[in-house]
């Protein structure tokens, strides 16, 4: 359970992880969804840690997930290892 009281997603394959980039890169909006769902509470998390309050971590987690989007949609971003991308863009959005 999470501390909202849900149960989290089941993780993602490396090869599902993939093809949810790819489909990101290529304009399918509902792809987005899939990837907040599944890093949401971990860049939620992060981002309490680093944060002063709990509307900076919100803040934090919206503009992490915002540019990696962007970045996606340039046809950059990550290409493995989601997690650690968006938890390193987080690091950073916190830091500005």
């Amino acid at each position: 359970m999470t501390e909202l009281g849900t149960v989290p997603p089941p993780a993602a394959s490396e090869s599902d992880e993939q093809a949810l980039l790819q489909r990101l890169r290529n304009g399918e909006d509902a792809a987005f969804g899939e990837l907040f769902e599944l890093h949401a509470a971990a860049v939620r998390r992060l981002a309490q840690s680093l944060a002063a309050d709990r509307s900076e971590a919100e803040d934090i987690t919206a503009e992490t997930f915002f540019r990696v989007l962007q970045a996606l949609r340039r046809g950059a971003g990550p290409r493995d290892y989601v997690r650690a991308y968006l938890l390193t863009v987080a690091r950073r959005v916190s830091w500005e």
